[in-house]
């Protein structure tokens, strides 16, 4: 297939899915990269069963599975080597890059979970997945509509203060990340932004992907958020006493 060095053409909108659907999709193992719901973000592969993949993509509706690799030295790991829940997406763009290395650009659609690989692909990477919708709001109180309201308005409250005491600590990421979130579209997005554009660890990003249910998905992304503040905190504490000791050596 030839690929070009530019933007492809524009992608119709993917169909609705729903949870459960079950779906065999061309799937790339990624090294030390996790893709959530929302994000746009672009990689490189230069492993020749990555880019059949891709190829694979393009040739049909430009749809493709994004898991984890849960050891990124591994070199074409099989189920047991990825994790068990990744992300469909779409391709956006595909650009070839010198030595053989594919630039890809795509799009987060849906958390889905992976059954196992198709032994029918040959050679290259086939995902047989089940879609896993989240809500995009609270519905912790079934019956009582307001009061998942009113449960939502204040976690969202909390996540903003966490956020605006990360920004005092980290103003370029921070401020970053409170414009995303002003555009988030829904509570369950915007608990994916919140940790997406974070330089977390790959694992607590995993541990985000695989929450689908929003209470407990707003839990582990406000540990993750007050772990790190509490952390800047410590730093600024022990700069703080260095600059003290540093001035006090100088008199």
């Amino acid at each position: 297939m030839n690929l070009k060095n530019e933007t492809m053409e524009e992608i119709p909108e993917e169909e609705n899915l729903e949870t459960g659907k079950r779906l065999t999709v061309p799937a790339v193992a990624l090294r030390g990269l996790v893709v959530l719901p929302g994000l746009i973000i672009h990689f490189d592969l230069n492993r020749s069963r990555s880019v059949r993949v891709v190829e694979e993509a393009m040739m049909s509706d430009q749809q493709i599975y994004l898991v984890a690799q849960r050891d990124v030295e591994e070199e074409n790991p099989g189920y047991e080597g990825v994790y068990h829940m990744g992300c469909l997406a779409k391709i956006r763009q595909v650009t070839k890059l010198p030595e053989n290395v594919m630039r890809v650009l795509v799009e987060g659609v849906d958390r889905a979970r992976l059954l196992g690989f198709s032994e029918e692909a040959g050679d290259y990477l086939a995902g047989e997945i089940e879609v896993v919708k989240s809500q995009d709001h609270l519905k912790s109180h079934e019956e009582d509509e307001e009061a998942s309201e009113r449960e939502e308005e204040a976690m969202l409250r909390n996540l903003k203060d966490m956020l605006l005491e990360y920004a005092s600590h980290f103003p370029r990421i921070g401020k970053s990340l409170l414009r995303r979130l002003e555009s988030a579209d829904s509570f369950g997005a915007l608990l994916d932004e919140a940790v997406e554009n974070m330089p977390v660890s790959g694992e607590r990003k995993q541990e985000v992907l695989e929450t689908v249910e929003l209470d407990e998905r707003y839990r582990v992304v406000s540990r993750i958020l007050e772990e790190e503040n509490e952390v800047a905190r410590i730093r600024a504490e022990l700069t703080e006493q260095v600059k003290a000791r540093m001035e006090k050596n100088q008199k």
